[in-house]
């Protein structure tokens, strides 16, 4: 604790007046895309994180693209890839960022928001610099060590391990590898003695003529609005209240950790005119419950540290082969697509009440039709789906466009609660697409110059039972954001968030429901001293309101230095106060390239971190990350394997990149 406090107070007051380049800072949009779901293991937060960076180091030739990697960049509407399309085609090319504003949909945040990601050249064949080749290779670990080391319940030691290798042999080829160890897991040796405990790679090319893409190994599909198939992020409830439902991205290769979310096989895309088609066939091991000779169900976590953990590994074969057609004309585009899926061992979940409609058996089936109908001033996207049992999901939604100031977004779903995804990740308040309707409805207003409000309502019921519940519930969240750009220097934001559903009470002697309320009050300034210098100060409480009231609180100063071109820290003093576990507040916090941390605070403590990033060479990069975490009023932290017998945790994190 100590250790890590001198190196913040030194990052905090040792500073010069050196100017630095302005840089291309990513950070806060990252944050808020993922700060509202970062409980919600189902989505791959880290494929996001890895696009976005990619292209932010790749920007796209905004003039001279297309529409399926407008896509990938995850940030845009359909509505607005086809007004931005139909504007050039108009008009003809954009010459700077600020032209967005006057297209269609597009406001001054947007702007800011895709500016790193962006370029504007005239010419379709101007000399770019090609995207290189890149190694990384990442360790972390703590310096306390959890009673699951020191009883030898984990087979493998406290160091997490991580390499990935990405080159591009010809413009046109891209392959990948990419390999990773949890701390725990046993290395070399064990149950294990093939080095890392997942591995993962592929083989990408992209022929010029009808086919568009190849893909062997691993990779990536999305559809639709995501009820049958998707792979990969998807949009949520947050800050960008007009913008939930992603385009998909069709396929792409995978890179990312998710040990059991991605297909493994061979891919192809490709188009003719108006026309595109996928096919795919993906044969993969995943992670099993195993009971006699039947499965009750998938975990996702990805652990491997322990002889139970150890038993569940690679117990399934999912095989999944699928394909897809569409057709565009003008602004409409309607699609169709069809996947299979068969199992080995039949998935047998336990019997219970909520799982009376689960899929059960050895293969699936879904047929999905999707479409999208761009207007003048409204957009408008759909996709019904069935399964094999003959459940049936829907989901539809419209952007509108009521003025330059304002934009609203509709959304409604119906899930049946027998209808069975393949692998479906759809905008839901569950984490899979099954046994839900709700209606969403938000906003974004543009009330005055500098002043931007967003605001969102969503209400939502289960139709029949889900885990740990006595009967069918329901719930309405509601959300507001008022954001004023004081200057060019200064920013500042409120922010509240408020939700109600019906729930279960577990602990009650007789089971009963409760109508479970909370609120959450978030004020944030940020503060640019100079093109190297910014502070952010937040203010954080959340209220659990019933059936029992806990107040819990956060406060937090960060800072970004940039102390010179090969030079910077990132820095944060976090003090929170929170009565349980039910009263945590989450935060972003800066990482090393191509990670993401959100840790979840309760009880009473601090948290300081320091983020160094160093340039060595042109080619050679490295990052190093010490935090500590302390609580105030405990002498262990944790539960069970993971438990420590302090009172403070200090991690590491280093990693180096090697571009070639």
């Amino acid at each position: 604790m100590k250790y890590t406090t001198l190196l913040f107070a030194a990052f905090l007051f040792s500073f010069n007046v050196s100017f630095a380049q302005e840089e291309k800072n990513i950070d806060q949009i990252i944050e808020s895309l993922l700060e509202h779901f970062v409980d919600d293991e189902s989505l791959n937060k880290e494929q996001l994180i890895i696009d976005l960076y990619h292209y932010a180091e790749n920007p796209i030739n905004i003039n001279y693209t297309s529409a399926e990697e407008l896509r990938k960049l995850h940030l845009l509407s359909e509505f607005q890839i086809s007004q931005l399309q139909s504007y050039i085609q108009q008009y003809g090319n954009l010459l700077s960022i600020h032209e967005l504003q006057v297209i269609k949909g597009f406001t001054d945040a947007d702007k800011q928001r895709l500016a790193p990601f962006l370029t504007f050249q005239q010419e379709f064949n101007i000399t770019t610099t090609p995207t290189k080749n890149e190694l990384i290779s990442r360790i972390s670990s703590t310096l306390q060590t959890p009673n699951g080391y020191k009883k030898g319940v984990y087979q493998g030691s406290k160091l997490k391990k991580y390499f990935r290798i990405k080159a591009f042999p010809k413009s046109n080829i891209q392959v990948g590898v990419t390999a990773e160890t949890d701390a725990g897991e046993p290395f070399f040796k064990s149950r294990n003695k093939y080095g890392f405990d997942f591995y993962s790679g592929y083989f990408s090319f992209r022929p010029k003529r009808i086919i568009n893409e190849v893909i062997v190994g691993d990779y990536r599909m999305q559809h639709g609005m995501g009820l049958a198939i998707w792979y990969g992020y998807k949009n949520s409830k947050g800050a960008q209240t007009t913008q939930i439902t992603t385009p998909a991205t069709g396929l792409s290769p995978y890179s990312s950790t998710d040990e059991n979310r991605f297909l493994r096989g061979v891919a192809s895309y490709g188009k003719i005119k108006s026309w595109r088609w996928n096919l795919f066939y993906s044969n993969h091991k995943i992670d099993g419950n195993k009971e006699n000779q039947t499965v009750t169900s998938h975990p996702n976590s990805g652990l491997h540290r322990t002889e139970n953990e150890l038993d569940k590994k690679h117990q399934q074969t999912e095989q999944i082969t699928g394909a897809t057609v569409s057709y565009q004309r003008n602004t409409f585009q309607i699609g169709i697509g069809y996947f299979l899926q068969k199992y080995k061992l039949p998935l047998i979940p336990q019997q219970r009440p909520d799982n009376l409609f689960r899929f059960t058996g050895k293969s699936n089936s879904n047929i999905s039709l999707n479409y999208t109908w761009h207007l003048n001033f409204l957009s408008l996207m759909g996709e019904i789906a069935q399964s094999k049992s003959k459940g049936l999901a829907i989901a539809q939604s419209a952007n509108v466009l009521l003025s330059d100031q304002l934009k609203m977004t509709l959304h409604y779903r119906n899930i049946a609660r027998d209808f069975h995804s393949i692998a479906g990740t759809t905008f839901s308040q569950s984490s899979s697409p099954i046994n839900e309707n709700g209606f969403y409805s938000g906003i974004e207003f543009l009330p005055w110059e500098n002043w931007q409000v967003n605001a969102y309502m969503d209400s939502y019921q289960f139709n029949w039972l889900k885990y740990n519940e006595i009967s069918p519930t329901d719930g309405y969240d509601w959300f507001l954001q008022i954001k004023r750009q004081l200057n060019r220097l200064n920013s500042i934001y409120l922010r509240i968030k408020h939700s109600s559903n019906r729930r279960s009470l577990t602990d009650a002697p007789i089971k009963q429901l409760s109508n479970i309320k909370s609120s959450s009050y978030r004020l944030q300034y940020k503060h640019t001293f100079n093109d190297r210098l910014s502070s952010t100060s937040r203010a954080e409480v959340k209220q659990l309101i019933s059936p029992e009231k806990e107040t819990g609180w956060l406060l937090a100063q960060t800072f970004k230095w940039q102390a010179s071109p090969k030079l910077k820290l990132y820095g944060r003093v976090a003090y929170f106060n929170t009565p349980s576990y039910a009263s945590r507040i989450y935060i972003y916090e800066n990482d090393a390239l191509y990670n993401f941390s959100t840790p979840a605070f309760w009880d009473k403590g601090v948290r300081l971190y320091i983020l160094t990033q160093l340039k060595l060479k042109k080619s050679l990069s490295i990052w190093l990350k010490l935090s500590d975490t302390y609580k105030l009023n405990q002498e262990q932290m944790g539960s069970g394997n993971n438990q420590i017998q302090a009172s403070h945790l200090t991690e590491f994190k280093l990693q180096l990149r090697y571009r070639f």
